[in-house]
């Protein structure tokens, strides 16, 4: 049996998502997985690998997210379900 070198391991980093695949960087099953990169609430960059599927699902969140950042920017307008909390100190 030969040994061919040159494979990635793809695989999602959702919980639960299961999708595995080994291939050469670009093949057909590498181009399904793509890498997003984020700021997070701490300011801290982070980023994930996904598969299409829930990478279209991080997609929309990203696009609801700046939907309502759009609002607050205008009119300063809270996207449901946020709270917020102020304190004063003496």
């Amino acid at each position: 049996m030969s040994v061919q070198e040159g494979f990635n391991r793809y695989a999602c980093d959702v919980g639960g998502c299961g999708k595995v695949n080994y291939d050469r960087e670009g093949g057909t099953y590498a181009v399904r997985y793509v890498e997003r990169k984020w700021i997070d609430a701490n300011f801290q960059q982070r980023s994930a690998t996904f598969c299409t599927d829930h990478a279209a699902k991080f997609d929309a969140i990203v696009r609801a997210h700046d939907a309502d950042f759009a609002a607050f920017m205008k009119n300063g307008a809270m996207p449901s379900g946020v709270t917020t909390t102020s304190t004063t100190t003496k």
